[in-house]
């Protein structure tokens, strides 16, 4: 059975408008629609990324180079930015997909690690 999504890409692409907009911020969004601020930015992230198709239903597998990874973890690490920005700058649909990057650096885990 396919996966249904609890929101309507017309309400994310309304949400996301509005942030971008200025007429909305992404708490106020969160508290007026009763949405985790979590994942309302990770639609703007998204949206920001990929346009509308990133926010259609089904379409969240999104694979990154190594260099990309590298480059992102890098510049996080050296205060080039926030997480946010970072995610912005690279193309990253998700903090958290970041965060896990970061991770796996500071691991030393070979699948982040730039060799």
């Amino acid at each position: 059975m396919p996966h249904k999504e609890k929101y309507p890409l017309e309400c994310k692409l309304a949400i996301c408008n509005a942030i971008l907009h200025g007429t909305l911020t992404i708490s106020g969004a969160a508290r007026q629609y009763h949405i985790g601020y979590a994942t309302i930015r990770d639609w703007l992230l998204t949206y920001q990324s990929d346009g509308t198709g990133g926010l259609v239903p089904g379409r969240h597998c999104k694979s990154y180079p190594p260099d990309l990874k590298w480059s992102a973890v890098q510049d996080y690490l050296s205060g080039k930015g926030t997480a946010t920005q970072i995610c912005t700058k690279y193309r990253i649909k998700s903090i958290d997909r970041l965060r896990v990057w970061i991770k796996r650096y500071n691991s030393h885990d070979s699948q982040t690690s730039h060799t």
